[in-house]
């Protein structure tokens, strides 16, 4: 070629080589300086090289150095990471560039930078640069900073941070760094500030989070309460899919007022290992009302019982076999209750032509109120069903168990006896048909013990009542009713009917309960039920529970709604009809800001009372401003 350079006026594409790769591109205009091996991409000007892209009205790109300069709305895509701006250079041989007036999309958000240099993979250097969530232009919020240090799929470094609400600088941060990625990341995580009925003001979780490896992580955290001081706390786990999980956690305070000492320490573990199911779980706390104090879950510090355990089981194809270690405290009464160990053994159900048997044994050591009981059982049984005229089920039945307690005579008891049931069906004549199935049953059994001798009867008897009705193409139960009774053997006579019915009928309606029915004076007492109901009316959703027992009555329900389209009300309440009294009440109004969330809650039961104002960003929850800050700061 003879000219400096030649001109193309079409839309076409050049395959460039240069080395072992290939540059594609195209544009309106061409233009090519072979001399100086320049080419210029007029017009809508595109090119690719490898998993590099890059669109703009004007591109320069030089062969020998393989420099990129590109201009006019250049879009710059580097694999899955996308990049626009004003002007941009970039040099294909050592992946790095510079981005004036950049803007680009991470997994949280949108970063901004005045400058915006590539200096490494996936690392850029971004000075004068912003971040948000929010993803109108402009943003109701940002995050600014004069230098920023992103890591791609990781992690953003800035410093110092201003939070601007609709440029409106809000608060100052002298150093910032958060996750941009789905993957845990060591970090500080942002403190809970507020107000207690027996905290007092309060900073809680003040909180650094450490990822130690891809199966390990602990949190550390500090409480300060003023009307106790400061509580330590902290939690550590280990995790391994489907074969692992270990949970440890525990608090500890030193109490500014009264000086005593009280702590809280939990775990828990799931394993399996060497064919073993191992699982164990434990909580052990300095006194009675430390959970009462510092518990925020009703349930929890409603509990007045502590069990710990360790199990260790196996099944193989002789039997299951069982190893339990166990604490039970009672916070209320201080008793303890241990068993070291249990250990337990099971066969199974087997056949042997029309028999089917069963062994098993367990060993017990226990302690209880300061003294120690070990125990052996054994224990078996037989059993034959048989049908007999076609409709009935003829069960007879064999148990036997011996015992030998330390320092007691054995003893030995077995229970003999046999059971007959039948199904007999029903339905109505008229449209929709009702079915009705009622399944009678009644079972002897006759216990012996030896060597005292000690005997004993039981005649039992029931009858289960189910109702169906096919409805569009599907059988629906509308009812069951289930009656027992059993035959007292002293007074010659049937002892009162326990009645248990339900109503499954509706999806949204339930009706479950029972009582004890006197046949001799017709009475019902100890009546007990449960009814709840739950819905949605012209947008609430609403559900209620009525519960009724022979000593108390409650009714709690829960309501949420849009009174519009940016706000939302959900409350909860808890009422005791016969004190009059209402126990627990929750409330919690949100406001929907766009990218921001303004949240009000107000939770109370009995005299443990506590709200929170805060207003968040909905893509990071943890940066909030909270309605706590400022009473804590300057007290009323």
């Amino acid at each position: 070629m003879t000219c400096k350079y030649i001109t193309y006026n079409v839309v076409g594409l050049i395959v460039y080589f240069i080395v072992d790769s290939f540059v594609y591109y195209k544009a309106d205009t061409l233009r090519y300086d072979w001399r100086h091996q320049v080419i210029y991409l007029i017009g809508d000007a595109f090119l690719k090289y490898e998993d590099v892209t890059l669109a703009a009205d004007t591109v320069v790109y030089v062969a020998d150095s393989q420099l990129l300069y590109a201009w006019g709305n250049p879009k710059l895509t580097v694999k899955q990471q996308k990049i626009v701006g004003h002007k941009m250079a970039y040099n294909l041989k050592t992946n790095k560039g510079v981005i004036l007036e950049g803007r680009s999309f991470v997994e949280k958000g949108w970063f901004t930078g005045r400058e915006i240099y590539q200096v490494a993979h996936k690392t850029l250097n971004v000075k004068w640069g912003t971040f948000t969530t929010c993803e109108l232009n402009p943003p109701h919020y940002y995050f600014w900073a004069w230098r920023m240090k992103i890591y791609l799929d990781d992690m953003v470094f800035a410093q110092p941070v201003i939070l601007f609400v609709d440029d409106v600088p809000v608060f100052l941060l002298p150093y910032w760094y958060f996750p941009i990625t789905g993957k845990r990341r060591s970090g500080w995580l942002y403190p809970k500030i507020g107000r207690g009925g027996r905290e007092g003001r309060y900073i809680k979780n003040i909180a650094y989070y450490w990822v130690i490896s891809e199966r390990m992580d602990a949190t550390f955290a500090l409480d300060y309460l003023e009307r106790r001081g400061w509580r330590f706390s902290g939690e550590w786990r280990l995790f391994k899919r489907s074969k692992l999980t270990t949970y440890v956690t525990g608090s500890y305070i030193n109490e500014r007022l009264t000086g005593r000492k009280r702590w809280e320490l939990h775990y828990s573990h799931v394993a399996k290992w060497w064919g073993c199911d191992i699982r164990g779980n434990g909580t052990w706390i300095s006194d009675a009302s430390y959970r009462i104090d510092y518990e925020e879950k009703t349930l929890k510090f409603l509990d007045k019982i502590l069990v710990s355990y360790l199990a260790i089981s196996r099944r193989t194809k002789w039997g299951y076999w069982n190893v339990v270690l166990k604490d039970k405290h009672n916070l209320q009464t201080g008793e303890y209750e241990r068993t070291l160990p249990s250990v337990s053994y099971s066969a199974g159900s087997h056949r042997l032509g029309p028999l089917y048997w069963g062994y098993g044994f367990n060993l017990v050591h226990s302690e209880k109120k300061g003294t120690s009981t070990e125990k052996w059982t054994h224990s078996g049984n037989v059993s034959s069903p048989l049908k007999v005229l076609r409709f009935f089920v003829v069960s007879p039945n064999l148990t036997w168990r011996y015992n030998f307690v330390k320092d007691m005579p054995a003893s030995f008891s077995y229970n003999g006896g046999v059971g007959v049931s039948t199904t007999i069906y029903g339905k109505t004549v008229f449209r929709p048909t009702i079915y009705h199935i009622m399944k009678p049953s009644v079972s002897y059994t006759e216990r012996r013990e030896l060597p005292r001798g000690g005997k004993s009867y039981a005649l039992s008897l029931s009858l289960q009542n189910l109702y169906k009705m096919d409805w569009r193409g599907k059988s629906r139960t509308l009812l069951t009713v289930n009656l027992t009774s059993s035959w007292d053997f002293d007074l010659h006579e049937l002892t009162p009917f326990k009645v248990y019915f339900s109503t499954p009928v509706l999806e949204n309606f339930s009706l479950a309960g029972g009582a004890t029915f006197f046949y001799k004076t017709l009475e019902l007492k100890d009546l007990h039920y449960t009814v709840s109901v739950k819905g949605r009316i012209r947008g609430m959703s609403y559900s209620m529970t009525y519960n009724v027992t022979p000593h108390s009555r409650y009714v709690w329900g829960g309501a949420s709604f849009n009174p519009t389209r940016k706000w939302s009300v959900r409350v909860n309440m808890r009422y005791d009809l016969v004190h009059k009294e209402l126990i627990e009440e929750s409330y919690t109004l949100t406001r929907d800001l766009h990218c921001w969330e303004l949240v009000f809650s107000y939770t109370r039961y009995g005299d443990r009372w506590r709200y929170d104002f805060n207003l968040r960003i909905k893509a990071i929850p943890e940066v909030r401003v909270t309605r706590g800050l400022m009473p804590f700061l300057f007290p009323e």
